[in-house]
């Protein structure tokens, strides 16, 4: 068990070879957590002695945790844009321990949820854009996180809808590109204060980059659909001229 590998280690640090390993421990409250040990011999006092120094290492363990789901999402990719687009909502809302996650695109002077995860039952998908704070962040055009706390107490208690009807406090939002325009909105709310990490605010910038990839997958798919539809349904012959 692990307490035989333990003592495996003490005797090989014990001989004069350093021991550096991870291990997972209990505190006092009963809470698990990461940490690293080091472990080597020393003289003190004109005899040998095992020193070690224990670190909590429960942040970078967390950080490679999440890369990993990213990665997994990632090499889990399927041919369908708006699928993978889902999945990367999730993930975000997912990693960011959310209590909702969306993805919001602007179609047609409408604001679409193209991606959903957790949403309350009952949730519209679509509505007029103005008053949104996703489609102020899309107007914005930044390549940055916004943070809006204290949400009932700002101007979008009023004119989102969302805010007020599902209890709204926190919300982190991030815009969407491709091709150099600003489509939409990745964001995730809770309904309380939150503040997120530094960590957290790349991943949500790592995520909104690749919806903006799978968004170029898309609209080239239906480049290429319009293209196969013309094809199909032309009587006389057609000439496409791609991009």
């Amino acid at each position: 068990g692990p307490g035989s590998g333990l003592r495996a280690k003490l005797a090989r640090a014990g001989e004069g070879e350093p021991q550096l390993f991870e291990l997972m421990v209990k505190d006092k409250a009963g809470r698990f957590f990461w940490v690293e040990v080091n472990i080597k011999r020393a003289v003190i006092g004109g005899r040998y002695r095992l020193l070690a120094s224990v670190r909590d290492i429960s942040e970078r363990k967390r950080t490679e945790e999440r890369l990993a789901k990213i990665n997994e999402v990632f090499l889990n990719f399927g041919t369908d844009p708006l699928e993978n687009i889902n999945r990367l909502t999730a993930l975000c809302g997912e990693l960011l321990g959310a209590d909702c996650a969306l993805y919001n695109r602007l179609e047609d002077g409408r604001l679409f949820s193209c991606g959903k995860w957790n949403v309350p039952q009952g949730f519209s998908s679509s509505d007029k854009p103005e008053g949104h704070i996703c489609y102020d962040v899309i107007r914005q055009r930044l390549d940055e996180i916004v943070i809006v706390k204290n949400l009932p107490e700002t101007e979008y208690f009023k004119t989102d809808p969302n805010v007020a009807l599902y209890n709204l406090k926190t919300y982190i939002g991030h815009a969407v590109k491709f091709s150099g325009n600003y489509v939409g909105s990745l964001c995730v709310v809770y309904q309380y204060d939150f503040t997120p990490s530094e960590e957290d605010k790349r991943i949500i910038g790592i995520i909104a980059s690749a919806i903006g990839i799978e968004e170029e997958r898309k609209d080239e798919g239906d480049i290429a659909k319009l293209a196969q539809f013309s094809i199909e349904h032309a009587a006389d012959y057609i000439f496409w001229v791609g991009p």
